[in-house]
């Protein structure tokens, strides 16, 4: 049976984490045969992915909830079997009098600590996103540990787990372990990924400068706060590239020059950076928050750091640096675990739920 389903999303561009993930979701039921369009706002929509996909840009501001109105409008004239939400516009498909699936990408309470901006974005989606999660006919999100928080912070009951994943063209058939000398940070820089990155860099140059060979930090993601990009501008002159965003095959080549991916967020749900690394055999570093303890394996696809110990964090670099055969043996093991993570079988699961919805 071939579906006509209908994605709901805020923004739908390549530097941010759901965009990406709505697009290869899209992508994948596409390939399964399947019809899917995409509502967002045209304020943040990627001009090549409209020109790929179906996309119907609304046209106001992603905070006036008016819009909802506008999107309840093209619910009703679009009448798809299935609407998907990714964060608040589900709200205008319960306006529609439409069941629809929502899937919570983002980190609820946990961004409060990270920054004063965090926290009013925090309190002020907090009763739309309660409304959203409530109302909806099955929720999900991408790890285990954000299920127990919407099910406790958010009052939903039943909350199903669905992870991200990476395309399947990204897995290397096979490791290549040559010329591997990037220890390489992908995300947005802000304060909640980046604050810890700028006291890791400087922490191992003043350790370990002297100790590993033609070693580079690289730097790449979107710049979202100047004063921690300024910070890790300095840094250029200590074996450190800021590359800013860059595109996904320029992502790719410095993957594969890489040997070692860290993430010190402070604050994490299931990052797709992680996964986008073990398929390219990179493993990675972070601290143990949030999602993170469900895709890496301590001592196994890399290394979880208790927060927020800078000194463990670049001991642990270091060693991936110094010991090939630890860094064989933790790459092989990226590449096994990022098999079962491909956006295929995300979107198998994510179909067994529209089919619920439809029976019920």
């Amino acid at each position: 049976m071939q579906l006509d389903v209908l994605m709901l999303t805020r923004w739908f561009v390549s530097w941010n984490g759901t965009s990406r993930a709505v697009y290869h979701i899209t992508q994948a039921l596409t390939r399964l045969g399947h019809r899917v369009r995409i509502i967002t706002y045209s304020g943040y929509v990627d001009k090549s992915w409209q020109r790929i996909f179906e996309v119907y840009p609304i046209h106001a501001n992603t905070h006036n909830w008016l819009s909802l109105f506008k999107i309840t409008k093209l619910v009703h004239r679009l009448d798809p079997d299935v609407i998907h939400s990714h964060g608040l516009l589900g709200l205008a498909s319960w306006l529609a009098k439409r069941d629809y699936i929502s899937t919570y990408h983002g980190m609820g309470p946990l961004g409060i600590a990270t920054s004063f901006r965090s926290f009013i974005a925090t309190m002020y989606f907090y009763v739309p996103s309660v409304l959203d999660l409530r109302l909806a006919k099955i929720v999900t999100t991408v790890s285990g540990y954000m299920g127990s928080i919407i099910r406790n912070f958010y009052g939903v009951k039943k909350v199903h787990i669905i992870p991200n994943g990476i395309e399947s063209s990204l897995l290397l058939r096979k490791l290549d372990h040559n010329e591997r000398k990037y220890i390489t940070f992908i995300g947005s820089i802000t304060e909640r990924k980046a604050k810890y990155l700028v006291k890791i860099i400087r922490r191992f140059h003043e350790r370990y400068n002297n100790k590993v060979d033609n070693y580079q930090f690289a730097v790449v993601g979107p710049i979202r706060d100047l004063r921690i990009y300024r910070q890790l501008k300095k840094l250029e002159k200590i074996h450190t590239q800021v590359y800013g965003y860059v595109s996904d095959e320029e992502k790719l080549r410095l993957l594969d020059q890489s040997r070692v991916f860290i993430l010190p967020s402070q604050v994490e749900n299931l990052p797709i950076s992680i996964l986008e690394a073990y398929a390219r055999g990179v493993p990675a570093i972070a601290f143990k928050v949030g999602g993170i303890p469900e895709i890496i394996r301590h001592n196994s696809t890399g290394y979880l750091i208790e927060p927020f110990n800078v000194d463990s964090f670049v001991r642990y670099i270091y060693s991936i640096m110094v010991d090939d055969k630890l860094y064989r043996r933790l790459s092989s093991n990226c590449l096994r675990f990022a098999k079962n993570y491909t956006w295929d079988s995300i979107a198998e699961k994510y179909l067994n739920l529209y089919f619920r919805v439809l029976s019920i």
